[in-house]
């Protein structure tokens, strides 16, 4: 495939990196700016001659969830762009659309190198959508002449109509096109599993910790806006000015709502989320998955062994404090503390697991249930390596790992940029493991059974699981007491 090409919209020029080709910072959408702000997205329009798709375009504007997540590129609300990764020989490839994570207000597409995927015949989109108050604000009850809701999930839409219109141009198959999401990004998938708009236009899904459990009503998510409005200074009456503000007086007001968020006492311990009951998702994600939205849709569901431990080395005294009080209250303390008991008899660090078990071991099990449920398939697995190589050792089968094995080079989860490359100080066991997650998402990308690789789906007698070790096995409902809990 040549690096130039000729997509609905006009010419594209890529650039090369290693086996694969890379076209980043095509605009699938008219910058939100100004009266577009908080509204749906709008197609971008077609362009002349070549443009050049040699550089990302900017990210969303971030929200920090602390004073020592303050980066120096705070992004921008011009931020509607994807990236496309392709082989350089390619035709009727499956498609991977990536959705990154980043607690529903932080991160990037531009944060993954999909090179090394591209080089084993799989074509990836990694796409840049509003996130933070830019994205999930919920305005419908307070403003709705003014604003429209879940921005990010539309954007999500448009940028899925956009791959599906203009893959083939980069060698890939719009029939054969897999969601991906990890942490916030799986469980934004999870909420694109239930939307009328994307119903249709995907053929599998992977989520990797993060499920179909994250996301608010309109009442609670009406009570958020009033804090992020009051923030402002704005009465309730007066939501519509939001449009007015610039861009960085909205940005410090979702930063003080991301410091309440870390100590919440009445809602889920999350800033923002996507919101249910509206055109764009009408009914809980759950409840959809259950009612067989997705009973066509084959599904990777997975977590890590130690997922909120990442949170608790980023921060020993606070980390995952939020998602302990959100336990709190919906187990009761009497229930709590029986929990507790439990866990400490059965681990080595029974706050990481009971808060990894709670925000996401169980709901990957419960959208399995689900899944399962409504007659379709879903394999499930769990990340129980640390990765050996430098420095990631230190870490341990923790947050974000899976995204080592699946994206190489990727940064380190300390928040640096220690970029590791394949063959570059990468441990060889690592290397093993790695190429066994990629060619697996890839098989169900291209629609092959994944039973032909020793995953056999879930079901609820069994409950067989992959844990992604070296080397990985298949166990029957491992931790099925705290499961059961």
């Amino acid at each position: 495939m040549s690096a130039l090409v000729e997509t609905a919209a006009g010419k594209l020029r890529g650039v090369e990196r290693g086996d694969a080709l890379a076209f980043l910072g095509i605009p699938y959408a008219l910058p939100p700016l100004g009266e577009r702000r908080f509204r749906a997205p709008v197609p971008a329009p077609p362009w002349s001659g070549v443009r050049d798709a040699h550089r990302f375009a900017s990210r969303a504007v971030q929200t920090p969830m602390g004073p020592d997540d303050e980066a120096a590129d705070h992004g921008s609300e011009d931020c509607l762009y994807l990236n496309v990764y392709a082989p350089k020989v390619a035709e009727r490839l499956p498609v991977l659309f990536w959705v990154h994570g980043g607690a529903f207000v932080m991160g990037s597409g531009n944060e993954i190198d999909a090179s090394a995927l591209a080089s084993r015949g799989l074509v990836v989109v990694s796409v840049n959508y509003r996130i933070g108050p830019f994205g999930y604000l919920y305005l419908g009850d307070l403003a709705p002449t003014a604003a429209d809701t879940n921005l990010a999930l539309r954007d999500l839409g448009l940028a899925l109509e956009w791959t599906r219109e203009n893959i083939a141009a980069f060698g890939g198959d719009p029939e054969r096109i897999a969601l991906a999401g990890e942490s916030s990004g799986a469980m934004t998938v999870g909420a694109m599993l239930a939307m009328p708009a994307t119903r249709g236009k995907f053929s599998a899904a992977v989520l990797m910790s993060g499920a179909a459990r994250q996301v608010r009503t309109p009442e609670l998510a009406t009570r958020s806006a009033l804090m992020y409005l009051s923030e402002l200074g704005l009465a309730p009456k007066d939501a519509a000015r939001l449009t007015e503000l610039p861009t960085e007086v909205l940005r410090q007001a979702s930063a003080a709502l991301a410091a309440y968020s870390q100590h919440d006492e009445q809602f889920d311990g999350e800033v923002v989320l996507p919101v249910f009951g509206d055109d764009v998702l009408p009914l809980h994600p759950m409840d959809a998955v259950r009612a067989g939205v997705a009973r066509d849709v084959p599904l990777i569901v997975t977590w890590a062994l130690k997922d909120v431990g990442l949170f608790r080395i980023l921060d020993p005294d606070n980390g995952a404090r939020n998602k302990e009080l959100f336990a709190r209250r919906l187990f009761g303390e009497a229930h709590w503390e029986r929990l507790r008991a439990l866990y400490e008899e059965t681990g080595d660090d029974w706050y990481t697991d009971i808060l990894t078990d709670f925000h996401f071991g169980i709901p990957a099990l419960r959208l399995a249930e689900a899944q399962c449920a409504a007659g379709g398939t879903v394999h499930v697995g769990r990340f129980d390596r640390a990765p050996a190589t430098p420095p990631w050792q230190r870490f341990g089968p923790v947050h974000t790992c899976d995204l080592f094995y699946l994206f190489t080079p990727l940064g380190t989860p300390s928040g640096t940029h220690d970029w590791v490359e394949v063959g570059d100080g990468m441990v060889a066991d690592d290397v093993g493991l790695a190429e066994r997650v990629r060619d697996t998402v890839i098989a169900l990308a291209a629609g092959e059974p994944l039973t032909e690789r020793a995953w056999p789906a879930y079901e609820l007698t069994r409950r067989p699981t992959m844990l992604f070790d070296e080397p990985s096995s298949v166990v029957d409902d491992p931790g099925a007491g705290r499961r059961r809990s």
